[in-house]
Parts: structure tokens; C-alpha cells; sequence
């Protein structure tokens, strides 16, 4: 199995609350305000980046927003939990927008917001986590002020 083709599939817990710059929060909400699931497909002995996290700090906005990833890695069509050509399940969306409002996102391939049905079965790797958390504040200048981001795993 080494060495197949596959897809990085994440879920991704979205915690969210962006205002117009007064009752700014503090923190997070502490309940997930949007799940989906991005996939990446990767060729066999093809190391490329695939994951990335960002905030669009929203001018006269402040806010507070923690995306947390649960990454796995299924074959194609080998192993015990094969997934099928992702491409061609209506389910999942190229370059489709997830969650609402100024919390919507883009993730960076296909998604669903559907829970894939071989997710809860044994992946090839994984799973592994990560984190990206970004508190920002406005002055009276309506642009951010102060920001502080927070990850994990850090860039080595």
C-alpha cells in the first residue's frame, strides 16, 4: 500500500463570532459554529504542501475564530477502507464557500459538508491535529488593532 494514490481528508471544526467593531469578543466560542470536511488528492510520490490556515482580518470588524483539523490519509483504491474518485461524488465541491455570514471560508480543494462515509473507518495514516486561532480587535481607525494568532503544530 505504500506508495498509492490517495486523499488527505480533514475535518475541520470552525469556531467562530466576527461583530462590527463594538462588544468585541475576547475568545472563541467554546461550540463549534460550522464542521466540513476538505479533501486533497495526492499522487503516489508526490510531497506537496497541502494545508494552509488563515483569517481575513474584515475592515470596521473584530472578532474571534479557531479552526481545529483532524487529518487523516485514505488510499484510493487499495487497503482496508478504500475511498472512491472524490471527483466524481456529487457530494463533494471544487472550490465551494463553507460556513456564513463573515465566517465563511474557502477551503483549499474539494469539501462537503457531509460527513464522508469511510471517515469513522481505519485510515492508511493518521489521525494527526492541528489548530489556527486569531483574536483581533479595531481602533478608531476601523483597522485591526491589535492581533494575536496562536497554531499547532508551529512552523519548525
Amino acid at each position: 500500500m505504500i506508495g498509492d494514490n490517495g486523499y488527505v481528508v480533514q475535518q475541520i471544526d470552525d469556531y467562530c463570532d466576527i461583530k462590527p467593531c463594538k462588544n468585541c469578543p475576547k475568545d472563541t466560542p467554546q461550540t463549534v459554529t460550522g464542521r466540513f470536511w476538505e479533501a486533497d488528492f495526492v499522487e503516489s510520490g508526490n510531497a506537496r504542501k497541502i494545508d494552509t490556515a488563515s483569517q481575513y482580518l474584515r475592515p470596521r470588524k473584530c472578532g474571534a475564530e479557531k479552526s481545529v483539523g483532524t487529518i487523516k490519509f485514505f488510499c484510493k483504491d487499495v487497503g482496508p477502507n478504500p475511498t472512491h474518485d472524490l471527483d466524481k461524488d456529487n457530494r463533494w465541491e471544487r472550490d465551494a464557500i463553507q460556513g456564513e455570514g463573515w465566517c465563511a471560508t474557502r477551503p483549499s480543494d474539494l469539501s462537503t459538508k457531509d460527513k464522508p462515509d469511510f471517515w469513522d473507518k481505519q485510515a492508511f495514516a493518521g489521525p494527526a491535529h492541528r489548530w489556527f486561532k486569531a483574536v483581533w480587535i479595531c481602533n478608531c481607525r476601523c483597522t485591526p488593532d491589535v492581533v494575536n494568532v496562536t497554531a499547532e503544530p508551529r512552523k519548525r
